[in-house]
């Protein structure tokens, strides 16, 4: 199974059973769940025996800034 972000990002989950962008913003979307005040994961991907929860980030992205690269 393969998912990708809105960007230009594409990762390769072998064996996984589903997965989803769970940082949806677009309610027209599958998968929207329309709560804006909860912190997102980019990917929620469902193996056999676990989730995996991926949370991607750019330090290159122009609109990076200092506190979350430093974090």
């Amino acid at each position: 199974m393969k998912l990708s972000d809105d960007r230009d990002l594409e990762i390769d989950f072998t064996n996984a059973k589903d997965g989803f962008v769970f940082d949806q913003m677009n309610s027209a979307q599958p998968k929207y769940h329309g709560i804006s005040q909860m912190h997102r994961v980019d990917l929620i991907v469902d193996f056999e025996d676990y989730v995996l929860f991926v949370e991607i980030k750019d330090p290159s992205h122009p609109s990076a800034q200092l506190k979350g690269l430093e974090k």
